[in-house]
């Protein structure tokens, strides 16, 4: 990554520049207040719908993440 300075990366300085331009020049830039209205409010709370479709869909995932996580343990990174 191309740092300006040893601390500073060029990334960080491309963002600050972005917001910058943003903020003073006459540019019109869509915000999610634009496209969307966001509630303050939490939504209610309803229980999960579960099915034996969805658990066994689910379960060829949760066998992957499982051996994976066995391995990580087998195997720790030095």
């Amino acid at each position: 990554m191309p740092m300006i300075t040893e601390k500073i990366p060029g990334s960080l300085v491309a963002v600050i520049a972005g917001i910058l331009m943003v903020k003073f020049l006459p540019l019109h830039v869509n915000t999610i207040g634009d496209l969307c209205t966001v509630s303050n409010k939490l939504p209610a709370f309803r229980l999960p719908v579960f099915s034996y479709d969805v658990i066994q869909g689910s379960l060829s995932d949760a066998f992957t993440i499982a051996v994976l996580a066995a391995i990580g343990l087998c195997f720790p990174a030095w």
